[in-house]
């Protein structure tokens, strides 16, 4: 059993494109523990998907909800961390999450991308030009 954290604080559109993820994740092995950090306006969508285990709900400038949830979150370690929506404040929650690997997928180049790297994250780069679902397979074959 692995354990995930996953991060799609953006739109509902964007989770449901990035089911794929964590359904391949759950047939890969059915006891593997994927949590999602979302926002508040998908909760609701995500808390009625099966595949997952706990939600942390980020409040887009709300500082306390991040203490928050960085202290529910660091109760846990890890394996893999996954930054599927390219957010700032995703790879901030981030540094201070215990995690195996982390993965980031970026959008543009950035000062985000810079201090990915210098954390020693995986970075995936998602252009327009590339279709989501081959950036997803990308990011499968790294984790298995």
């Amino acid at each position: 059993m692995k354990r995930f954290l996953i991060f799609r604080t953006d739109r509902i559109g964007d989770f449901i494109a990035s089911k794929i993820i964590i359904e391949s994740i759950k047939s890969e092995n059915r006891f593997n523990k994927i949590d999602i950090v979302c926002s508040k306006y998908n909760k609701k969508y995500i808390s009625h998907y099966n595949s997952t285990n706990k939600l942390y709900i980020l409040e887009k400038g709300n500082f306390f909800n991040y203490l928050k949830n960085i202290k529910l979150c660091r109760n846990f370690n890890y394996d893999y961390l996954i930054i599927l929506d390219g957010k700032r404040r995703s790879l901030i929650f981030s540094f201070f999450i215990k995690s195996n690997f982390k993965i980031l997928l970026f959008k543009r180049q950035s000062l985000s991308l810079l201090i990915a790297k210098l954390f020693s994250y995986n970075t995936f780069f998602n252009s327009e030009k590339t279709f989501q679902f081959d950036n997803f397979k990308k990011l499968l074959k790294f984790h298995q």
